[in-house]
């Protein structure tokens, strides 16, 4: 079956008899949501606000709807009657389309990811040097570590940007301007900011790739700093950030030339994927992903 390259296109190769239903629940999210970005995400409608907001797709027996958790279980109650699971509720074809409810979902999906991106501005949260750590600085003090979300205006997240790619450059010789292309900052939103006393040591960020994917970017942790637990603390902040914002894994990709990145993302749990997208004719690429844990 060919895939829809558009929701238009997914309604058409509907059986007949469900497509009214399909145009009346996309409706409903549309009158809801006018802003939301609307396109086809693995084969099926998928709507965008501020984050995922949701999917929907039609089965033998009933149309699906996903919006991302809690919302199903905040509405648990007003749901009594249909089948649902963590983040899907399905609709019986033989049964008329619950319209107010699903509006009620939709403004609910809107509602928390508006509050997550509220979330961009600063916050901080300070980490205890881990024992076994601080044994390994041959007796020196470890003072605590803070952990700040932030985004990529951030002049200290400029700052070592700049570090690392002058440590890019001269780790990837004639190739760098190749790799250079795809490390604007741009567009990226969420950065994570490590600090000891005020000085900031290093740094990570994320962009969305794909519905429910994000690609990180631009760790780096200052030569003086490392082998302290940094940047796995940058690392580990990333992903629960993901997490967070509903996203479902974790992908990205590092040089044959950066052992010492390859030895982190491996010691984190993330495995060896094939080389995705523009780096898949990149010979010096090495690409891994990690798959976000249900809570």
């Amino acid at each position: 079956m060919r895939k829809p390259k558009s929701v238009d296109a997914y309604i058409a190769m509907a059986p007949k008899e469900v497509r009214n239903k399909l145009k009346e629940l996309r409706a409903a999210i549309r009158g809801v949501a006018p802003a939301a970005e609307e396109r086809i995400s693995y084969g099926m409608p998928y709507y965008r606000y501020k984050g995922r907001l949701a999917y929907f797709a039609v089965f033998t027996k009933h149309i699906g709807l996903y919006v991302p958790p809690p919302v199903i279980e905040e509405h648990k109650r007003e749901l009594t009657g249909y089948e649902t699971a963590k983040a899907t509720v399905r609709f019986p074809l033989d049964k008329k389309l619950p319209v107010v409810l699903i509006r009620k979902l939709i403004k609910a999906g809107m509602k928390k990811n508006e509050a997550r991106s509220d979330l961009v501005p600063q916050q901080k949260r300070t980490i205890e040097p881990n024992a076994n750590d601080a044994a390994k600085q041959k007796g020196r003090t470890t003072s605590r570590m803070t952990i700040v979300r932030t985004d990529a205006a951030h002049h200290d997240f400029m700052e070592l940007v700049k570090l690392l790619d002058a440590d890019l450059a001269r780790r990837d010789g004639e190739v760098h301007s190749f790799y250079a292309q795809f490390n604007k900052i741009d567009k990226i939103k969420y950065v994570v900011l490590a600090y000891e006393n005020d000085k900031p040591l290093g740094c990570g960020a994320m962009k969305e790739h794909g519905s429910d994917t994000v690609e990180i970017k631009r760790m780096y942790v200052a030569p003086v700093s490392r082998k302290k637990g940094i940047a796995t603390a940058i690392l580990s902040e990333l992903e629960k950030w993901a997490g967070e914002l509903s996203y479902a894994k974790c992908i990205l990709e590092t040089g044959k030339k950066q052992p010492e990145a390859i030895g982190l993302y491996k010691k984190n749990g993330y495995r060896v994927i094939p080389n995705y997208g523009q780096y898949a004719e990149a010979e010096n690429s090495v690409c891994f992903e990690k798959h976000m844990r249900d809570e």
